[in-house]
């Protein structure tokens, strides 16, 4: 036997990331995210939630184009950060983005995103709608999302409806991975129900973008190659 733990394989799959050509392109398209959706905070009341980190928002644009989802489902909208980031990130593949927010009412999508990003009509956005709502709403129409990032804290109902998804071909993706924060929380909830998970950790390198991103995907997405180390979508 061969044996490959989640600590070297979150190793192995973090430095790899960093080695595709489109990093750059990643980070260019960050800092338009960046100014946009600090223009997009203003309009939020004064000290609400933050928003993920520059670092966190590069890597799920890498995470979403290596993983090349067709429907995202976001829990934790705030100013579209992230959103805009997956969004970016996940480009011709992309058929659909479900963004949901319990608590804000108040995202747009700057006229500068819809130039920038030819697929931003593709973001639906659900105002003051708690994910368990969203969700059953989304599944109701026979959608059935193959992505979904967590920012926000998940509960027994949420986990119900996550059954309802085809368990191998889902990723889930968990920010604030950290200490006994709400993505470390989300994950052990969801792990409970599906023990055969497998988990990325953050990455630790400061050297190739520190951040608290993790995620928790089915064994059976890992495909041993003789040559190939990245996903063709990471290597143009």
């Amino acid at each position: 036997m061969f044996y490959l733990s989640e600590k070297t394989l979150s190793k192995i799959f973090w430095e790899k990331l960093y080695e595709s050509p489109l990093v750059s392109e990643a980070q260019r398209d960050v800092t338009k995210i960046l100014k946009y959706t600090r223009e997009i905070r203003e309009h939020f009341p004064v000290g609400s939630a933050g928003t993920i980190s520059p670092q966190s928002s590069e890597q799920l644009w890498l995470i979403a184009r290596y993983f090349s989802p067709k429907h995202i489902f976001e829990i934790g909208t705030f100013i579209g950060r992230s959103s805009f980031s997956l969004l970016a990130g996940s480009g011709a593949t992309l058929d659909r983005i479900d963004s949901c927010d319990a608590s804000f009412d108040q995202f747009f999508i700057p006229d500068e995103i819809k130039q920038d990003f030819s697929n931003a009509q593709k973001l639906n956005y659900h105002p003051k709608t708690p994910s368990v709502k969203a969700l059953a709403q989304i599944l109701s129409l026979g959608l059935c999302p193959d992505f979904i990032f967590i920012d926000g804290r998940l509960c027994d109902d949420d986990i119900a409806l996550f059954h309802k998804l085809d368990p191998m071909n889902t990723i889930y993706v968990f920010d604030d991975f950290d200490g006994i924060e709400k993505g470390v929380e989300n994950c052990i909830l969801l792990r409970k129900r599906f023990p055969e998970l497998f988990l990325i950790r953050p990455n630790s390198d400061r050297s190739i973008g520190y951040g608290q991103i993790s995620i928790l995907f089915p064994p059976s997405r890992v495909m041993l190659s003789r040559q190939q180390d990245l996903p063709v979508s990471l290597q143009l």
